[in-house]
């Protein structure tokens, strides 16, 4: 069994003896030092790091847990892997969204125009960035904002 099989099983596991602390502290110390090592490899590639495929691997995993177990994704806020993950995605989010037009009045009351266009240079998410942008000015509140 490799370590996510083996992360996924912690985490899905409950805790055999109802109302102890002790065993449910010992679980968590578990979870969180899986989740820790896992948290290492995604971001500074780990020993076991042959090539960006095991990264991605890991990537996944990570993902994959955070948005199934509310527990997991709370300790891995907690290790700062939801940062690395969350950029790309959180863009891609932001895009969807912003096709739609009933949803350009709610995301410029969050003040994302100021954020966007601090971003628009990094060359790694600019085109998420343009996109969104160019569905957002498609409004007249879009306009407005971006004046």
């Amino acid at each position: 069994m490799n370590r996510s099989e083996r992360l996924v099983k912690l985490l899905q596991a409950k805790v055999s003896v109802v109302g102890s602390d002790e065993v449910e502290t010992r679980w968590r110390i578990v979870v969180f030092e899986e989740l820790q090592r896992m948290v290492g490899r995604l971001q500074f590639g780990g020993g076991d790091n042959v090539g960006g495929d095991r990264r991605k691997e890991v990537t996944r995993e990570v993902k994959r847990l955070a948005k199934d177990d509310a527990e997991a994704r709370r300790m891995l806020t907690m290790l700062g892997a939801i940062p690395p993950l969350a950029r790309h995605d959180a863009l891609r989010e932001l895009f969807n969204l912003s096709i739609a037009a009933a949803n350009t009045p709610y995301l410029i009351d969050t003040d994302i125009i100021p954020c966007l266009l601090a971003v628009v240079s990094d060359m790694e998410v600019s085109e998420w960035v343009l996109s969104v942008i160019s569905n957002l000015v498609t409004m007249p509140e879009g306009q407005r904002a971006m004046s």
